[in-house]
């Protein structure tokens, strides 16, 4: 069999890098939540729920799986319902995918062959980034301030001190 693939990359940016799993949706190796292995990857992330799937219903663990003296719980509990698993697995914020992209079954001699080869080499890479920051934020309120109300974020920020700190010490001072 000759298998010919191409690649996909997936990379996070140092800002984006910054933000919580929750924000970013996704996770980085380091950031381990499983119990049956030291790093994460959204495949181990599956096996682990597919143990504590096994621990629910039969009460016991695949020889298969490593054993941990106690399985992190993840049944949630609604009212006159059944039990929930929620395995919160997320991708990898860095990763590199590899699709079949052709395959040809050959008649080979000697036995089992397998040959593979990547089609194209990667001339793109999919970036997880920050879009519209804070600064972006601060940048367009500013602009529509302006334009409309013919004021700036700075007019703005007066007014907030005349209302409150300035007024505070006006009243203390009298």
């Amino acid at each position: 069999m000759k298998l010919y693939v191409t690649a996909t990359t997936v990379y996070t940016s140092a800002t984006a890098a910054k933000l919580s799993v929750g924000q970013r949706r996704c996770r980085f190796l380091d950031e381990n939540i499983l119990a049956h292995s030291a790093v994460y990857t959204y495949t181990m992330c599956r096996m682990d729920c597919r143990a504590r799937l096994a621990e629910r219903y039969c009460g016991c663990v695949p020889h298969f799986y490593r054993n941990v003296e106690e399985l992190m719980n993840l049944r949630v509990e609604k009212a006159n319902s059944s039990v929930i698993i929620d395995c919160e697995c997320l991708p990898n914020c860095d990763d590199v995918t590899y699709v079949i992209q052709s395959y040809v079954l050959q008649e080979w001699f000697l036995g089992t062959n397998l040959q593979w080869g990547i089609v194209t080499y990667p001339r793109m890479r999919y970036s997880r980034d920050i879009i519209f920051g804070f600064t972006d934020v601060l940048v367009a309120v500013g602009s529509m301030a302006g334009l409309f109300l013919g004021c700036s974020a700075l007019s703005f920020m007066e007014i907030i001190y005349f209302m409150t700190l300035r007024l505070f010490w006006y009243i203390l001072g009298k």
